[in-house]
This record gives structure tokens, sequence and C-alpha cells, in this order.
């Protein structure tokens, strides 16, 4: 038999509607865009709009989740990458390694290890550099994340150099995130624990 959940006194029976800082409700934010983005595009109609949420994950850092069937497992990457930012030395890596992307922030996009490298390749341009973590193996109660970064053809980040191109890495847009990591792993010297 399912539970019924109790409702405390003074707790509205029917849930209400979140609102962000502005007061605006997700749904009407999302109408005041579809009409900003109509004026501009007469054909959105024919365009998949994919809907992204970008949260701060450390000073100066955002998170970007995609709000599609795989939500949840993302917002477990977010957890797993703000967790691991907790702890000191890890954060000091991440600040010194993690490029800019061209808004200036530095953005990392929530994977799992499926995702394909063309749908990261989609959220940036020629000029931008993006961050991207998934869940590694697990290790006794915890969790691995693995983290790195890609850089448009175009990208100011000056002070990175880059190892190698995916294609001479043996990768294309059709590899896996996982695939990306093993990748990094192998030619930047890093080991990547459970990598096969």
């Amino acid at each position: 038999m399912p539970q019924r959940r109790q409702l405390a006194l003074g707790e509205p029976a029917v849930p209400q509607p979140a609102r962000g800082p502005a007061g605006a409700t997700l749904d009407e934010v999302r109408s005041e865009f579809h009409s900003a983005a109509a004026f501009a595009r007469p054909d959105l109609d024919e365009l998949t709009v994919i809907e992204h949420l970008e949260r701060p994950l450390a000073p100066g850092a955002y998170i970007r989740t995609a709000v599609d069937r795989r939500t949840l497992d993302r917002d477990r990457t977010a957890r797993l990458m703000r967790a691991s930012l907790q702890v000191v030395d890890h954060w000091r890596d991440f600040q010194s390694k993690i490029p800019e992307a061209a808004t200036g922030d530095a953005i990392v996009i929530a994977c799992v290890p499926d995702d394909r490298m063309r749908w990261i390749s989609e959220q940036m341009s020629d000029h931008d550099t993006i961050g991207l973590c998934a869940p590694g193996p697990s290790a006794g109660a915890g969790q691995f994340i693995w983290w790195s970064f890609i850089l448009g053809q175009h990208a100011a980040a000056a002070s990175i150099q880059a190892v190698e191109s995916l294609a001479d890495a043996g990768l294309s847009d059709d590899s896996t995130v996982s695939e990306f990591m093993r990748a990094t792993a192998t030619t930047t010297g890093r080991q990547l624990v459970g990598s096969s």
C-alpha cells in the first residue's frame, strides 16, 4: 500500500511554483525567453530548445547541468565535483588549472561517462574553453570525480598549452567523455584510477 505524505501544520497542500531571485517562476522565465527568442529567430518553432542550468561551483566558476533525461545523474556529478573542491588540495589544483570561458568565468559541464564529445562541443564556440567533469569509479565509501577541459580552435587562453588535438588523441565527436578522460590521463601522465 503506498504511503501517504503527511502535511505539516501551515504547509500548503498544493505545491507552490518555485520563484527565482527576481520573483519570477520558471514558467514565467520560459515564457519570456520564448517571446524574446521568437522575435530574434522567426524559425524558433523549427528548432529544438535545450535548457541548461548554471549554478555557482566555486568563486569565479559555475557548473552547468543539462535539463534532460539524465538530469538527476548530472546533478549527482555536480554534487561530487562541489564536494571534491572542499578538499584544499583539490581546490588549489582546480583553481590553478581551470581556464576561463569566453565569458570570463570558468564553466564546467556536469557529464555522465557515456556523454558524447559532440554534446560538449555543441555547448561552446571556437573561442571558448570549457571544463567538464564526470563521476569516476567508486573507492570504498567514496567516489572519484574526473575533470578536465577542452579549448576551442581560437580560444584566447594564452596560459594554456594544448597537449594535442582530439583527433591526435584518437578521439572524435562520437567519443565518450569517459574515453576523453582516459586519453587526457594518458597524455598528461595523470593516473585515473579504474580506467582501462
